[in-house]
């Protein structure tokens, strides 16, 4: 290539002084996804539980959701924070 191409071969060319860049995956913050994660499936929970009227069926569901709270809350070190709904917006 150098010998047919010689200008392109400059312009991919580096000079030594130069700084050489390493290659890479860009760092992904796992924590930062699963929060979102979860933050979206709370969304969709609440979403499909509007839908619930049975009684029996809403209160089964919600001591599911209680039985989950407890676990996540068991499962690592948490601060608490002010609470909000994350859905100011709904008329519901």
């Amino acid at each position: 290539m150098a010998e047919d191409f010689p200008h392109i071969r400059r312009q991919m060319g580096r000079a030594e002084e130069d700084p050489r860049y390493e290659g890479g995956l860009p760092v992904v913050d796992v924590e930062e996804r699963r929060e979102m994660a979860v933050r979206n499936a709370i969304g969709e929970v609440v979403a499909h539980t509007r839908g619930i009227t049975d009684p029996l069926r809403r209160g089964q569901v919600i001591a599911e959701l209680r039985a989950a709270l407890e676990r996540i809350e068991a499962a690592a070190p948490w601060e608490p924070v002010p609470a909000t709904d994350g859905f100011a917006d709904d008329d519901f």
